[in-house]
This record gives structure tokens, sequence and C-alpha cells, in this order.
């Protein structure tokens, strides 16, 4: 399973703390992007970096990315993985920008209208220099996992908007992708 940084992969009271986390609260964390490797006989918790030639990405690529950031004009895009290329690591520049204007061709006022900190997206390259920008303009794109602003768990489609599998709290993205909540080849981890 593929794990980012920051995902909680153990608890300090049932595992040990080996390479590629850290402990904190109680809880173990993954420090690096990469493959969850749990040993239950000898009760360790380790992320393996992932190896391999890099990715090198170009305009019309396909990604995976966390939403690390929502301003009203922009989003900042942490690109985790290449589609169908999972499980090697990206060689260019891993910060992205998403602006407003490449949501839909509909107007959008606000990005938060689409995305949260947290959410999984799928979205293309649309240039890599100067800088790393993304669109989801295209039908199939969008948030691939969004999670619950309360209480930070997974939400599920009921209807036209998003429900929080624990808090049963509504919320609404205006962009969801057609591969919402499939598997992805990359497993996100609350």
């Amino acid at each position: 399973m593929m794990v980012f940084p920051g995902d909680e992969v153990g608890y300090s009271e049932e595992y040990l703390c080996g390479d590629g986390c850290y402990e904190k609260d109680g809880r173990i964390k993954a420090s690096v992007f990469g493959e969850l490797h749990i040993d239950n006989d000898s009760k360790l918790v380790e992320v393996k970096p992932l190896k391999g030639e890099p990715v090198i990405l170009h305009p019309g690529d396909i990604v995976f990315g966390r939403i690390s950031d929502v301003r009203s004009n922009m989003a900042i895009v942490e690109v985790i993985a290449k589609k169908g290329e999972e499980k090697r690591s990206i060689s260019t520049l891993k910060n992205a920008t998403l602006f407003v204007s490449q949501i839909s061709d509909a107007y959008v006022k606000d990005i938060s209208e689409a995305f949260r900190i947290g959410d999984v997206i799928e979205a293309k390259v649309m240039q890599v220099r100067p800088s790393l920008q993304l669109t989801v303009k295209d039908e199939d794109l969008g948030v691939v996992k969004a999670f619950c602003r309360k209480c930070k768990n997974p939400m599920r489609i009921v209807g036209s908007r998003l429900q929080c599998f624990k808090c049963k709290t509504f919320e609404k993205r205006i962009k969801l992708s057609k591969d919402y909540c499939k598997p992805i080849g990359i497993k996100v981890r609350e």
C-alpha cells in the first residue's frame, strides 16, 4: 500500500517505528512517500521510499496529487504520482498550481467550491516549465478522494453531495473525477 508523508501508519502501543516513519503523540506516521510494510511478527512498521528511475512529467500526463493549500483563485497541489506509473517517484517539480480558470469551462467563483485541503485529485499536466501547472477541465478529472473537514474521515457520494462515513456531515465538491472512490493505484491513508 502506498502512503503519503504524514499519513498515520500505526500506533506506538502496537508497533515499533522503523525507517521512513516517525512517532508523534502515540501515532506512527510516514515521513516519506512510499510503500508501507508492516511486520506483525517483529511488530515493526516501515515505509520504503520508491526506487527505480524517476518519472519525468510532460504536458498531457495525468497525475495524482494532494491539495496542500487553497486560495480564492488557485490551489497548490503536491504531485504524488503519474497515472500508470504509481510506484515510481517524480523527478521534476512536485508542487504544482491549479488556477480556478482550469477547473471548468463554466464560471467558478472560488476554488474552495471544487477542492479542500487534503483532497486527492486526478489532473492533467498543462506545463512543466517554468512552473508545474495542472488542469481538471476534462470531464473525467477532479477529486478522486475527499476527506471530511470536521473529522478528516473519507467521504462517499450520496446524491449530488458527499457524506462523511463517520460523522455523517455533508459537503459539496463541484468537480469530482469519474474515478471517485475507485482504486487509483495509490492507497491514501486517512
